[in-house]
């Protein structure tokens, strides 16, 4: 998404950083959808209980990281569409002052 640039400073890949956030997005989305589909306890006999206690912290965790995969990616977006306004105005400058 970002590489060094001839001459100093960072290259930005606007694309990578849009698909990146989409990407996280999405992902979140998907685990959210799946949370009603988790496997019961059931049919694990001695284990049962073991495996309602290991379903329910993974169910949790897959929680958080839908919620937090949300708030990645938007704050991707925000971050991307800065560097972004921040390279127009850039330009902008050196096509009206010169590069000097």
């Amino acid at each position: 998404m970002a590489t060094p640039a001839t001459g100093g400073g960072v290259a930005v890949d606007y694309g990578a950083m849009a698909r990146a956030a989409s990407v996280l997005d999405t992902a979140g989305a998907d685990l959210d959808a799946r949370g009603g589909c988790a496997p019961a306890a059931g049919g694990a006999g001695d284990a049962a209980a073991l495996v309602a206690v290991m379903l329910g912290a993974f169910a949790e965790s897959a929680s958080r990281v839908s919620a937090e995969s949300g708030v990645l990616a938007a704050a991707v977006q925000v971050f991307s569409s800065g560097l972004y306004l921040a390279d127009v105005e850039q330009a902008v400058a050196i096509l009206t002052n010169g590069a000097g």
